[in-house]
């Protein structure tokens, strides 16, 4: 589930154009049975129509025995290039 995605504004004359191509898209995922969950914050920022650099990260919390709480001790960074034909 995404909570948000929202575009990032910059001031100058390509602001509108800038605020279609950035954004900050976070979600968060909870067990229905169980206590834990996961959190996805992630900033992308477009180069062309083609390439976006990105970064971001999922933060899993709970207990083990849940199904997210699980990979609490595994939460990560995340950073690439996009490439769209």
């Amino acid at each position: 589930m995404t909570i948000a995605t929202l575009p990032l504004k910059e001031g100058g004359a390509d602001a509108l154009m800038r605020a279609a191509s950035d954004h900050i898209v976070a979600g968060r995922r909870q067990s229905l049975t169980d206590a834990d969950g996961l959190v996805r914050l992630e900033l992308e920022r477009r180069l062309d129509d083609r390439f976006a650099i990105f970064i971001g990260g999922d933060i899993f919390y709970g207990a083990r025995s849940g199904i997210f709480g699980q990979f609490s001790d595994r939460s990560r960074f995340v950073s690439g290039i996009r490439f769209s034909l």
